[in-house]
């Protein structure tokens, strides 16, 4: 069956912002309702990086200072909401929340107008301007290729006559083909329970800084992938992308790389068109 590309985006945006009912918020409660001593002073960044750790779940960091310094003191008849609490009155521009990501608890460090870690789907208006332009196009191209086609008729194109433009599309044609049936089947194994349990090991968690320099949005993983969601604007062509991968597909906006029958990936290197390196870091 062939998918088309668009379907193929909805099906990975799906995925990335799902959140499925068999996980409640009743896990959140479990945790925020757990009692902790702590004492603490330093890197806000490190300390909910140990306390995910403590915890067995993921750490999450959107659009947020992790360098910001704080000082905390509780004793054991305290919550973990009471830490949270008392860290987010230190900070005015970020906050902590522990939320569903991926259908996991996941502690966040986000941007202050953060509510919720489940990306918004939304669908934009209709505009058919284009379809108008490219009709207008396509009908004057084949009134050229009517007049023409006498003389191709007596001398027809054969592959090795084909202009190198059509040639080099063709292979342009192939290569998105290519990403686009990679792409879906990293998202199928993303989506395939049963397998992922066979697994003992855990999901990747990965660090970033300066992530603003490549536009980087979001980065999702599973035991099987990790996939690096990109702002809209951005082509991922356009990046050279290296690290030690079993495979990797780039589409969009979007790179999966695929680490079912090797480990993930200890860092991913990405360098821009004007040679900006950033490196995204494996944390566990």
């Amino acid at each position: 069956m062939k998918i088309s590309k668009k379907f193929l985006f909805l099906f990975i945006i799906s995925f990335l912002t799902s959140n499925s009912l068999a996980t409640d918020k009743t896990e959140i409660t479990r945790y925020t309702t757990a009692r902790v001593a702590i004492d603490y002073s330093g890197h806000i960044g490190d300390f909910l990086q140990q306390l995910a750790y403590k915890l067995d779940i993921a750490y999450y960091n959107h659009q947020a200072d992790p360098l910001f310094k704080i000082s905390i003191y509780q004793d054991n008849n305290s919550s973990l909401q009471d830490l949270i609490n008392s860290i987010n009155k230190q900070m005015d521009k970020q906050k902590v929340i522990i939320d569903l990501m991926n259908d996991k608890p996941t502690l966040a460090l986000v941007n202050k107008n953060v509510k919720s870690l489940i990306a918004p789907q939304f669908i934009g208006d209709f505009d058919f301007s284009k379809n108008l332009e490219n009709n207008k196009e396509n009908s004057e191209k084949n009134i050229n290729q009517l007049e023409n086609l006498e003389t191709s008729a007596i001398h027809p194109q054969s592959e090795d006559n084909k202009k190198p433009e059509e040639n080099n599309l063709n292979d342009k044609e192939k290569y998105i083909q290519e990403q686009e049936s990679k792409m879906k089947k990293f998202v199928l194994l993303s989506q395939d329970e049963k397998l992922i349990a066979k697994y003992k090991r855990k999901a990747p968690l990965y660090t970033v800084n300066n992530k603003e320099i490549i536009q980087l949005d979001n980065i999702r993983s599973t035991k099987l992938n990790t996939f690096l969601v990109f702002e809209h604007n951005i082509n991922v062509e356009d990046y050279q992308i290296d690290g030690n991968f079993e495979d990797i597909a780039k589409l969009g906006n979007i790179v999966a790389i695929l680490h079912r029958k090797k480990s993930p990936p200890k860092s991913i290197t990405i360098t821009t068109k004007n040679n900006q390196k950033v490196e995204i870091i494996k944390t566990n």
